[in-house]
């Protein structure tokens, strides 16, 4: 197998790939210690890359509960990952980071396997000039559409 099978973190050419989940305590945005050395291999990839960025960190949890409080906890928990690396000094300039609750699930939610697995963050590189209009074009969902009045009758 390639060496990169081994590494935490793999610099992809859309992503940063991590090797395990990044865990959370339950209900919180508090980041569990175990997962403190995932990140510091985040941090690490991004030291050495000084011109990887901006990178998207992205909250996802699973269906268990109202939408509302997951969207909410998903953007807690991604903003905890970038306050993270920001405190271990990547530039808060290469970061974002947003939640998107349990609405990009990556298989359904009907086991517990299955519901631990959209449980996740995850690290997107951004285009720089996605990053200067404030967000990435693709990770964003599309606005819903305005409904178009109907024309008057004419008098």
């Amino acid at each position: 197998p390639p060496p990169e099978e081994d590494e935490p973190v793999v610099l992809e050419s859309e992503r940063l790939r991590i090797k395990n989940q990044i865990l959370f305590e339950f209900g919180s945005n508090k980041i569990d210690p175990s997962s403190f050395p995932m990140l510091d291999g985040v941090a690490k990839v991004l030291t050495l890359n000084p011109k990887v960025g901006p990178v998207l960190i992205e909250g996802h949890t699973d269906n268990v509960g109202p939408r509302d409080f997951n969207i909410d906890l998903s953007r807690r928990r991604a903003k905890a990952v970038e306050d993270y690396l920001i405190a271990k000094g990547i530039d808060k300039k290469r970061l974002r980071s947003d939640g998107f609750g349990f609405d990009r699930p990556i298989v359904p939610n009907d086991t517990p396997i299955n519901r631990a697995k959209n449980r996740r963050t995850e690290f997107r590189l951004m285009e720089n000039d996605d990053a200067d209009q404030g967000g990435a074009k693709a990770p964003k969902a599309a606005p819903a559409p305005t409904p178009t009045p109907a024309p008057r009758p004419k008098p």
